[in-house]
C-alpha cells in the first residue's frame, strides 16, 4: 500500500553502527564476497525521505516443517506449497553530526545480513532507559546473577507508586529488555529496548523517519540525559565473534594460572558429579569440580584453542539425575579485556559497569574486620576440630558445628 502523506502506524527495529565509513560496511563480510550477493537487489532511496540504502534479497523458498505430516496423514493427497519470502534492510546515512552515524532498519528477516561486529551493542537498552519513565513502563525482562542465572519476564503494574527499584529485586539483578512509552513532542511513542536493537512503534509518514532516527541517536550521545543506574550494571555480550574472542582470552588465562569455577547451572541440591574428558570419567566428584578438571588441562598441555575445543567438547555429568550440559555451560569466571571486566558466567559473557564494580569494591572495603584474635591451623585437623579449639579459647563465643545441625535446629555450644 502506498502511504502518501497520511500517517499510518508503523514499527521498525532499529540499531545504531560504529566504524563505518560506506554503506556496504554493514553488511556481514561473508556475504559481500559470496556469489549470492550479485543476486540483491541494491537501490538508493528516495531522497526526499532521507541519504540511505535498500539491500533486498532475492526470493527464497522454503519448505513448511508441516509439509510431510499433511503428506503422511492423507496418503499423499494434502500437497502444501512451498513458501516464499524475500528479507531487506534498509540503512540510512545521518548527516545531522560531526561525524555522520549510520543505522540500519531489517525487514523481515534482514538482520541476518547484518555484520554484527559493527552494531553498537546497548543502544536500544541506553534508549529505553533514558527516555521511558518508570510511570510509563509496561514490562521488563530481567537476568539475576545468583548461584544459576534465572530469567524472568514481568508485566509492570504499579511503577508509579513503587520504581523501579522495587522490580528489580536485587543488585544482581538487571533488565535485558525494557519496554514502555514516551512523548515527543505531540506523538507518544511504544518503545521496546533490547540491549543493541530498539523497536519504536508509532503513528507516522515516512518523512519523519530520518528526523526520528536523529532524535534517537541524540537521545544515545547525549551525556546530558542520565540514564538510571540499574539500566547499565551488566551487559550481556551478543555478537559471536566478540564471545569467540573473550572465551579463547578466558582460556589463554587458565593456563596462565588464572582462577575458574566448575558449577551444576541448574536448581538442585547438592550432588554428585561425572566429568568426561578428564580419564576418570567413571570417578564421581564432591566438591570443588575445578581441581579434578584442572588436573587434566595440565597433563594434556593443550593451547588456547584447544582448550576452547574442550570446553565444548566434555561434559559435566550429575549422576543422580543423568542430565549433562557442556563444561562451557558450567563455567564461572572473569577478565579484562582492554580496561574493559568481563563475567562468564554459566556459558553467557556479559560486561561489567566500571561504577557497578567499584560501587560493590568499595562496600567490601567498608566491611570490619573481625577483632577476633584467629588460631593457627594444626596440619590434619578438620574444620569442626579448628572450630571446637578456636571457641575453646574464646569464651562465651556462639560455635555452630555441622554436628550440632539435626534436621530442624542447631544445637549451639556457649
Amino acid at each position: 500500500m502506498i502511504q502518501g502523506s497520511r500517517p499510518i502506524k508503523q514499527s521498525f527495529t532499529i540499531r545504531l553502527h560504529k566504524n563505518i565509513e560506506k554503506f556496504e560496511d554493514v553488511i556481514k563480510p561473508d556475504l559481500l564476497d559470496s556469489d549470492d550477493w550479485g543476486d540483491y537487489t541494491k537501490v538508493d532511496i528516495d531522497q526526499q525521505y532521507g541519504l540511505g540504502k535498500i539491500y533486498l534479497s532475492p526470493s527464497i523458498s522454503n519448505t513448511p516443517n508441516w509439509k510431510y505430516l499433511l503428506l503422511e496423514l492423507s496418503d499423499q493427497k494434502a500437497v502444501a506449497s512451498n513458501n516464499s519470502y524475500s528479507k531487506a534492510l534498509i540503512v540510512f546515512k545521518l548527516t545531522n553530526f560531526k561525524k555522520p552515524k549510520y543505522v540500519s532498519i531489517a525487514i523481515g528477516y534482514g538482520d541476518s545480513m547484518i555484520d554484527k561486529t559493527t552494531v553498537v551493542n546497548d543502544f536500544g537498552k541506553v534508549i529505553a532507559a533514558k527516555r521511558i519513565d518508570s510511570r510509563n513502563m509496561n514490562a521488563v525482562d530481567t537476568t539475576e546473577i545468583t548461584d544459576i542465572i534465572l530469567q524472568s519476564s514481568r508485566q509492570i503494574v504499579g511503577t508509579q507508586q513503587n520504581g523501579m527499584r522495587s522490580i528489580l529485586g536485587s543488585r544482581s539483578e538487571f533488565p535485558r529488555s525494557i519496554r514502555g512509552t514516551m512523548v515527543h513532542g505531540q506523538t507518544e511513542i511504544d518503545l521496546i529496548g533490547n540491549n543493541d536493537t530498539l523497536k519504536a512503534t508509532r503513528l507516522m509518514t515516512l518523512n519523519e523517519l530520518v528526523p526520528d532516527l536523529e532524535f534517537y541517536v541524540s537521545s544515545y550521545e547525549n551525556k546530558n540525559i542520565k540514564q538510571a543506574s540499574w539500566a547499565n550494571r551488566f551487559l550481556e555480550i551478543k555478537p559471536k565473534d566478540v564471545k569467540n574472542q573473550l572465551t579463547e582470552k578466558f582460556a589463554h588465562n587458565i593456563l596462565n594460572g588464572d582462577d575458574f569455577a566448575i558449577v551444576w547451572p541448574y536448581i538442585t541440591d547438592v550432588g554428585e558429579y561425572r566429568i568426561t574428558g578428564i580419564n576418570q570419567k567413571d570417578k564421581t566428584i564432591i566438591g570443588d569440580l575445578s581441581a579434578p578438571y584442572l588436573s587434566a588441562i595440565k597433563i594434556s598441555k593443550l593451547g588456547s584453542k584447544q582448550l576452547v575445543s574442550k570446553f565444548t567438547r566434555d561434559r559435566l555429568i550429575n549422576t543422580e539425575s543423568g542430565q549433562s550440559v557442556s563444561i562451557f555451560q558450567a563455567l564461572i569466571g572473569d577478565l579484562i579485556d582492554s580496561g574493559k571486566r568481563y563475567l562468564l558466567f554459566n556459558g553467557l559473557w556479559f560486561q561489567i559497569a566500571d561504577n557497578f564494580y567499584k560501587e560493590i569494591q568499595s562496600e567490601f572495603r567498608a566491611v570490619n574486620n573481625s577483632s577476633l584474635p584467629f588460631i593457627s591451623n594444626k596440619k590434619g585437623n578438620s574444620e569442626d576440630d579448628y572450630n571446637l579449639q578456636l571457641s575453646t579459647l574464646h569464651l562465651m563465643q556462639i560455635m555452630f558445628r555441622v554436628k550440632s545441625y539435626t534436621g530442624s535446629y542447631f544445637r549451639v555450644l556457649i
